[in-house]
């Protein structure tokens, strides 16, 4: 299940807080699925300010701050945890009975998580297509179709400095279970001084994915 990880910590937190009282892991219905879905969505902010951060850079072009927010199972169980004030899951909990039960829930609550994932430093204006990223620091963020990331979005708070949004959309492919979210700046073999390109990869869950078209740093003219 491409969401077992924030599930996995929704588990660690209803038997942490059944073990505390003496009691055995909660078996539904017995239990308030909203109010714990309530404290995962409050969690997660924590979790992601936890994470490590990565830099990625090409000199006078562009730069990219962002967290590698944890999807492996074991790892978001053990954060989420850790925030929500458990242990992580005690063995013996059926962890299949609860999957159908929470998983487009906390697909959701993972994707407006991730609206936001850190910054995007465009040393030079960047195109991509028609649409054109000013210079500047401005922030980045994954946008979902489902549960398959479909773009990364590049926005600013202030509107003078970024009008409106660019989402520089994503090819995806299914993948293995990856650990962590990881982006990546690849640049091909030969760069011309001045109309540097890249393409930006990004690998999460169970799915890798790399932008369908290439950005290209531009003139400030």
């Amino acid at each position: 299940m491409r969401t077992a990880g924030l599930v996995l910590g929704t588990f660690a937190l209803l038997a942490g807080q059944a073990l505390a009282q003496g009691g055995r892991p909660p078996i539904p219905p017995g239990f308030n699925k909203e109010a714990i879905l309530e404290q995962v969505r409050q969690a997660m902010p924590q979790v992601i300010e936890n994470a490590p951060e990565e830099t990625l850079e090409i000199a006078g072009v562009v730069k990219i701050k962002y967290k590698r927010i944890p999807t492996d199972p074991a790892k978001v169980a053990e954060a989420l945890g850790r925030n929500l004030g458990g242990k992580g899951l005690p063995p013996g909990i059926d962890v299949n009975q609860y999957i159908g039960m929470f998983e487009k829930d906390i697909a959701e609550v993972l994707n407006e998580a991730l609206k936001d994932v850190g910054t995007f430093e465009a040393l030079r204006p960047i195109k991509i297509r028609s649409k054109r990223i000013p210079k500047g620091v401005h922030r980045i963020g994954i946008v979902f179709q489902g549960e398959r990331p479909s773009a990364l979005r590049v926005f600013n708070a202030d509107k003078q400095v970024l009008k409106k949004a660019v989402e520089i959309r994503l090819k995806t492919r299914a993948a293995d279970l990856q650990p962590e979210l990881r982006i990546k700046l690849k640049e091909p073999k030969k760069q011309h001084e001045g109309r540097e390109k890249f393409e930006l990869r990004l690998s999460f869950l169970r799915f890798e994915a790399k932008s369908k078209s290439k950005l290209q740093a531009v003139s400030e003219e």
